[in-house]
């Protein structure tokens, strides 16, 4: 996405990261059915996240799967906030 450069299956800690862009600390998680059952362990991932300075954004894998044009323009936007 405009020459912004993303890591896949990105170790940091004790997690992996679907997707990061570390220049802009960036993280793009794309969920599957199991995050339903998993939300307080998400919620914590992501304040963990953030107290490293990452912000973290989060799709389902059908939004993937129906839409990417969005997807790709709602990172985008993200990025240049």
């Amino acid at each position: 996405l405009d020459g912004h450069k993303f890591r896949r299956q990105h170790h940091l800690e004790d997690f992996i990261l679907d997707f990061v862009c570390l220049k802009t600390k960036l993280v793009v998680e794309l969920d599957g059915p199991v995050h339903d059952k998993q939300q307080e362990y998400d919620l914590d991932r992501t304040k963990r996240l953030e107290e490293l300075g990452f912000s973290v954004i989060r799709f389902a894998n059908s939004q993937v799967l129906e839409d990417i044009e969005s997807i790709k323009n709602h990172i985008a936007k993200r990025l240049s906030d």
